[in-house]
C-alpha cells in the first residue's frame, strides 16, 4: 500500500541499511508497521528507531499530512508519479545498488527510467569545449536510442540534457532537490523541456531545497542507472569523479573524455583513464565499451549527428551574435544590442527557451554549438 511506503519514508527514522533488512525479514512496509516494537528490535535496527516507526503510523503525527500531502500531489498532474522498491515498472538496475532508493518522486515520463541509459556528467566549471564535447556526444547517443542520464547542473550536465533534446531523444535528470524544486534556477526552462520530453527524478521529499550532503546520493542514482557513466570534464575532487567510483562500485563502464592538459577541469578525467577508464571520443566509442547497440542501423558516418538547430528569427539571431561563452551582464547586452531592456528581455527569455542560451548570476552566455 502506497501510503504505508510514504509513512515510512516520511517518519526518517529509518537509515538506509535499515530499508533493505526490514523489508527482507518482513517482506512489506505494511507488515513492518503492523509489527510489534519489540518484533522491530529484534530485526537489528537502531535503538529507538523501532519507536519513531510505529510513532509515524498514529493518529495526531504530522508524517499523516506529509503522506496525505504526496497523494494529493499524485492526483494533481497526470505526469506526477510516486514509484516504489515493490513496483513493476522500478529498474532492475537502480535495485542493484546498495543502497537503492525505497521511493521516488518522478515527474514527466514514467517509462523513461527503464530505458538503456548512459550518464553524462562533468563539472558546472565547464569550458567551451566541454560544453562542445557533452553536446555533441549526447546527441549523438539519442540519435543511436541512448537515454542520456545526468544531474540537471549547470556547465556539462545542462549541454549533456540540451543535446539529447535537440537530437530528439530522451533524457533523465535526477535531483539534488525535490523534484518540484528546480535548481540552479538559471535551469528553469531546461527543467520545463526535460518534464516535456523525458524524466525528472528525486529520491527527496517535495519542496527539500539543495544541499550539499544530498549531492553524493543523487550521484549513486545517477550511476544507478546507467549502464555506463562517460566523464566529460571535472577536477580530482569534483562531484563527477564522485560520480564515476560510484558508478566502479556498481560495475558499471567508466568512460572519460580527455581535454588540454592546460585546463584543471580536465585533470579528473586524465585521471580516470591513467586508473584505467575507457576512452570516449564519440558515441560509438561508448557503444562499443557498454556492449550496447544502436537501435536501427544508422550508417556509421551518421551515428554522432544531431538534429541541426531550428533556425532563429533575425531578430533573435542578432541578439545571439552579441553573446560568447562568457558570461554577459544584461545591461551590457542593452548597450550591444542597442534594444529597450523590455525588448531585450523578451528576446533573451525566447533564445533560453529555445536552449541555445543559459543565465547564471553573472550573465548570459550560450549554450551547444553556435549556429
Amino acid at each position: 500500500m502506497l501510503s504505508h511506503w510514504l509513512t515510512l519514508y516520511h517518519s526518517r527514522a529509518l537509515a538506509p541499511g535499515d530499508w533493505r533488512r526490514l523489508l527482507d525479514r518482513f517482506g512489506t512496509p505494511d507488515a513492518i508497521l503492523g509489527a510489534s516494537a519489540d518484533v522491530l528490535r529484534a530485526a537489528a535496527i537502531a535503538e529507538g528507531t523501532a519507536e519513531a516507526v510505529l510513532d509515524a503510523a498514529a493518529p495526531g503525527n504530522p508524517v499523516r499530512e506529509e503522506v496525505e500531502a504526496d497523494l494529493e500531489w499524485l492526483e494533481q498532474s497526470p505526469d506526477h508519479h510516486l514509484l516504489t522498491l515493490a513496483d513493476e515498472g522500478y529498474p532492475d538496475l537502480l535495485k542493484e545498488i546498495r543502497p537503492a532508493p525505497p521511493v521516488l518522486y518522478l515527474v514527466g515520463q514514467r517509462e523513461r527510467l527503464c530505458d538503456r541509459q548512459i550518464a553524462v556528467v562533468g563539472s558546472r566549471k565547464s569550458s567551451p569545449y566541454g560544453r562542445d564535447q557533452a553536446f555533441e556526444l549526447s546527441a549523438g547517443l539519442a540519435n543511436c536510442g541512448i537515454t542520456v542520464t545526468s544531474g540537471l547542473a549547470a556547465g556539462i550536465d545542462a549541454c549533456a540534457h540540451r543535446g539529447a533534446l535537440r537530437a530528439g531523444g530522451a533524457t533523465v535528470a535526477v535531483l539534488g532537490n525535490g523534484v518540484d524544486v528546480v535548481f540552479p534556477r538559471s535551469n528553469r526552462a531546461l527543467y520545463g523541456q526535460i518534464r516535456e520530453q523525458g524524466l525528472l527524478v528525486s529520491e527527496f521529499a517535495r519542496g527539500t531545497p539543495p544541499r550539499a550532503e544530498q549531492f553524493p546520493r543523487r550521484n549513486r542514482i545517477i550511476s544507478g542507472l546507467s549502464r555506463g557513466v562517460v566523464v566529460v570534464e571535472g577536477t580530482v575532487r569534483s562531484g563527477s569523479l564522485i560520480t564515476a567510483r560510484l558508478a566502479m562500485e556498481q560495475n558499471r563502464e567508466v568512460l572519460a573524455v580527455p581535454g588540454s592538459v592546460r585546463n584543471p577541469q580536465s585533470r579528473g578525467c586524465h585521471q580516470l583513464l591513467r586508473e584505467g577508464a575507457g576512452l570516449a571520443e564519440n558515441a560509438g566509442d561508448v557503444l562499443e565499451q557498454t556492449g550496447l547497440a544502436p537501435d536501427g542501423t544508422p550508417a556509421q558516418d551518421s551515428l554522432f549527428r544531431h538534429a541541426p538547430p531550428p533556425v532563429l528569427p533575425d531578430s533573435l539571431q542578432s541578439v545571439l551574435g552579441k553573446i560568447t561563452d562568457d558570461p554577459v551582464p544584461i545591461d551590457q547586452l542593452v548597450q550591444r544590442t542597442g534594444l529597450t531592456l523590455s525588448d531585450l528581455s523578451r528576446a533573451l527569455l525566447q533564445l533560453e527557451i529555445r536552449g541555445r542560451i543559459s543565465r547564471n548570476a553573472l550573465g548570459y552566455c550560450r549554450q551547444g554549438p553556435v549556429s
